[in-house]
C-alpha cells in the first residue's frame, strides 16, 4: 500500500510535468512566431519603401510592439515586453532586431521552487533578425 502511494506521487509528477512543460514549450513557440512577426513587420517597413508608415530606426517603435503583441497566442498582451532595435540605421540591406519576451508560469515547477526562494522566474524568449527589404 505504501509502495503504490509513493510511486503514485511519482507518477503524478512525471504526467503533471509533462502537460506542464508541453504548455511551456508551445508558449515559448509561439513567442519565437510572435517575434517573427514583428522582424517581418518592421523590415517590409523600413525608409525609402513608398506608401507606407515607416518603422524605426528608434528603439522600440510602438507599431512594432503593437503588432507583435496582436501576434502572441495564448499570452496576456500586457504582460509581453517587446524591443525593436536598428543598429546599423533603417535604409535597405540594414538589420532590425526584435525581442519578445513574457513570464512563463509552470506550475509544478513551482512545487519545487517556489518564487521566494530565490529561484529564476523562468521566461519564454523570440528574438529575430531581418533585413530591410530593398524596394
Amino acid at each position: 500500500m505504501i509502495e503504490g502511494a509513493i510511486v503514485g506521487v511519482f507518477l503524478m509528477l512525471l504526467v503533471f510535468g509533462t502537460i506542464d512543460f508541453t504548455g511551456a514549450y508551445w508558449r515559448c513557440q509561439g513567442m519565437q512566431y510572435a517575434a517573427e512577426a514583428g522582424a517581418e513587420f518592421a523590415a517590409l517597413r523600413g525608409a525609402g519603401v513608398p506608401n507606407v508608415a515607416a518603422v524605426g530606426p528608434g528603439p522600440n517603435d510602438p507599431l512594432v510592439e503593437t503588432k507583435v503583441k496582436a501576434s502572441v497566442p495564448g499570452f496576456d498582451p500586457a504582460k509581453v515586453k517587446v524591443t525593436s532595435e536598428w543598429p546599423d540605421g533603417n535604409e535597405p540591406g540594414d538589420e532590425v532586431i526584435v525581442t519578445a519576451v513574457h513570464p512563463l508560469p509552470l506550475t509544478v515547477a513551482r512545487v519545487f521552487f517556489p518564487s521566494g526562494c530565490g529561484a529564476p522566474k523562468p521566461e519564454c524568449t523570440g528574438r529575430s533578425v531581418r533585413r530591410i527589404l530593398r524596394h
